[in-house]
């Protein structure tokens, strides 16, 4: 497995698990994060959304569909598709997750410069 998407499995694994400072660590410190039509900044993520999506990831069941990287020197991209299941006021809710990250090879460590978040319930994606 590449670099680069062992990096984006930890950040995915430090999100569901609640480390906010592996989540941080990971991030670059001029990174962007856009979800749902908005961009955020590493400071604006950390204050305040990055709560919200440990909050939501606890205790969900997430079953990764696809991960695939697109290695470009010392950038790369890695792209995932996740199926998000969650009990939510006592009702089973699925979410398709895309995400698309792009990384950037910084004083030997692999660090996540853009984040792009898509989600939708399961039964509206495209299969």
């Amino acid at each position: 497995m590449p670099d680069a998407e062992r990096t984006a499995e930890g950040f995915h694994r430090a999100l569901q698990q609640g480390d906010r400072n592996a989540v941080l660590a990971l991030l670059s410190a001029d990174v962007t994060v856009s979800e749902a039509g908005h961009t955020q900044s590493k400071s604006e993520y950390a204050s305040g959304h990055l709560r919200e999506d440990i909050a939501y990831l606890k205790g969900a069941e997430i079953k990764s569909v696809s991960l695939g990287s697109i290695p470009m020197g010392e950038s790369a991209m890695v792209g995932s598709d996740s199926e998000i299941r969650k009990i939510l006021n006592g009702q089973s809710k699925v979410q398709r997750c895309r995400e698309m990250l792009t990384l950037k090879h910084e004083n030997g460590v692999w660090k996540i410069v853009a984040v792009r978040w898509q989600s939708e319930p399961a039964s509206a994606a495209v299969h």
